[in-house]
């Protein structure tokens, strides 16, 4: 978001992240829950979904997002506006920090792969 915000400013960039929420929450299941985590990251909280569904669910918002007509996105490279997903699984043995910080991890592996894709945890 810094390009798109250096390039349209601040206000524009905040309706762009009202937008993705609003797409976020348009594409996913009512027993999931959509928040803002900071900055420009969301979480979705898949409940009762294994890693292939939250794969396939991460996939479904990527496209939804890539495919929206977001004021500027001609601008942005490839001309669109993208997200990078990070997809981890709860364990039994996991505390809120360790199922985030994995998430978080395929999240930076994500966007080191080349951005606007998804990642499974290692």
């Amino acid at each position: 978001f810094k390009a798109y915000n250096d390039r349209f400013g601040h206000l524009r960039g905040d309706e762009v992240l009202k937008q993705v929420a609003r797409v976020l929450e348009t594409n996913t299941p009512d027993r999931h829950v959509v928040a803002r985590w900071g900055g420009e990251e969301f979480v979705v909280l898949a409940a009762e979904s294994d890693r292939d569904t939250a794969h396939r669910l991460g996939e479904k918002l990527r496209n939804a997002i890539c495919t929206f007509p977001f004021y500027g996105r001609e601008s942005q490279p490839g001309g669109q506006v993208t997200i990078s997903v990070g997809v981890a699984a709860l364990s039994t043995s996991d505390s809120f920090e360790s199922l985030v910080g994995r998430a978080d991890d395929a999240v930076y592996q994500a966007k080191a792969d080349g951005r606007n894709r998804v990642c499974l945890e290692a």
